[in-house]
């Protein structure tokens, strides 16, 4: 994936990952972050919740079959994987753990801080942790 700086997401699906995170509170949500890329935006169609088969609170993974149901319901749809989120007991950063993952896979990472809200998003880019502004917007209804 090529290097994104803005991750437009409507404000519903964002509410929606607030929501889980709140509610799976202290143990880390997650969830998959499915749209398209155009030049250096990534934009979200939707998320996709699912489970942390980690049940930790300061882990979390995603089970091969969940994650190869969404791929494949995104291929389908013409969309891609775009992005993974999760809350952290911390600051919005990523973590030891997480800068493994991203490194092989890049794409972006969406991270709330839970209790406090916070969020960041980030992406591994050319060896280094880069961030990305989250853009929140309301979808036209037209």
């Amino acid at each position: 994936m090529n290097k994104i700086n803005k991750l437009k997401i409507d404000v519903k699906d964002f509410e929606a990952l607030k929501f889980e995170a709140d509610k799976a509170w202290p143990i880390e949500a997650c969830a998959l972050v499915v749209g398209k890329v155009h030049d250096d935006v990534a934009v979200v169609h939707k998320v996709v919740i699912v489970k942390n088969a980690d049940n930790s609170q300061v882990t979390f993974s995603i089970r091969p079959e969940d994650l190869l149901q969404v791929y494949l319901n995104a291929e389908k749809d013409g969309l891609n994987v775009i992005g993974v989120f999760h809350s952290h007991p911390a600051p919005p950063q990523p973590s030891i753990r997480d800068l493994e993952f991203m490194k092989v896979n890049p794409i972006v990472w969406l991270i709330m801080a839970k209790p406090s809200g916070n969020y960041g998003a980030f992406q591994w880019v050319e060896g280094s942790i880069k961030r990305v502004t989250v853009d929140l917007v309301k979808k036209d209804k037209s």
